[in-house]
C-alpha cells in the first residue's frame, strides 16, 4: 500500500476517533501528553483566521484582476480625434448636438481643451462618436 494511502487512512482514523470521542477523553488525553488545550485552541482558531483572511484576499486579488483586465480593455479601444483644439470642439459640439446632451452648469465656450478631450473620449468610449465623421479639415 502506497504511503499516501496509508496516511489518509491514519488521518480518516484520528478524525473519525475526534468526531466519536467524548471530549472529556480528548481533553484528559491532552492534559496526560502536557497540552495546554486553551492554547491547542488558540492555534486551531488563529490557523482557520489566517485561511479565511487569505481566502478572502485571494477573492479580492481576483476582482482586481477582472477589474483591471476590463478597465485594459476600455482603454484600448481606438478611436481618432481631430488633432486640433478647434476640430475636436467642433466634434464634440457636433456630437453633443446629434445625442441631444447637455453639460450640466458649464457653458461650452468655458471649456478647456482637456475638458473637450475628456468629454470626447467618454463619448468614444460608449461609442457615441463611432459613425461621426469628423469635421471638415481634421481628417
Amino acid at each position: 500500500m502506497p504511503f499516501d494511502d496509508r496516511l489518509g487512512r491514519i488521518l480518516d482514523g484520528v478524525a473519525h476517533y475526534i468526531e466519536e470521542a467524548p471530549a472529556e477523553d480528548i481533553l484528559e488525553n491532552a492534559l496526560l501528553e502536557g497540552s495546554d488545550p486553551h492554547q491547542c485552541a488558540e492555534q486551531v482558531h488563529n490557523t482557520l483566521q489566517r485561511a479565511l483572511e487569505s481566502h478572502r484576499k485571494a477573492k479580492l486579488a481576483e476582482a482586481r484582476k477582472a477589474y483591471q483586465e476590463q478597465a485594459q480593455e476600455v482603454r484600448q479601444l481606438a478611436y481618432q480625434l481631430p488633432p486640433s483644439p478647434e476640430g475636436r470642439r467642433r466634434l464634440l459640439q457636433r456630437a453633443m448636438e446629434r445625442e441631444s446632451l447637455t453639460l450640466q452648469n458649464r457653458e461650452f465656450s468655458e471649456l478647456t481643451d482637456e475638458d473637450v478631450l475628456v468629454q470626447l473620449r467618454s463619448l468614444a468610449e460608449l461609442g457615441s462618436l463611432d459613425d461621426l465623421d469628423l469635421p471638415d479639415g481634421d481628417e
